[in-house]
């Protein structure tokens, strides 16, 4: 007897409702610009993989913190930034979708990775 597979109506959420930030930009501004760098004591580069919750809206619903490196002050001074983030909007009856999001920091700016 075979192998059963997933049922023809079965399909990723992202083939119907895919997640594309409304600016297509690599480069983001850090939200609270060098007094955000400050307080979140960014002084070394790092980078964080965040797992987004995207509302039908766009809006990130909730965001969580999968790895933060050098240390965990790297994402804490990022997440305020990933909430900011706007997706483009879908049908209001859409499920949430879900996505990673890597994001690094260097010279004063952040960078999302692909």
């Amino acid at each position: 007897k075979g192998e059963a597979g997933p049922l023809s109506t079965c399909r990723p959420v992202h083939a119907d409702y895919p997640v594309e930030r409304r600016d297509g930009s690599r480069a983001l501004p850090i939200a609270g610009g060098n007094n955000a760098i400050r307080r979140a004591r960014l002084y070394k580069p790092g980078l964080a993989l965040f797992l987004l919750h995207i509302a039908p809206s766009g809006e990130v619903s909730h965001a969580f913190v999968i790895e933060s490196l050098p240390g965990p002050a790297t994402a804490e001074g990022l997440l305020p930034t990933v909430q900011r983030l706007r997706f483009n909007p879908v049908a209001d009856d859409a499920p949430v979708r879900v996505t990673l999001m890597p994001m690094s920091f260097g010279d004063g700016t952040l960078r999302l990775r692909r």
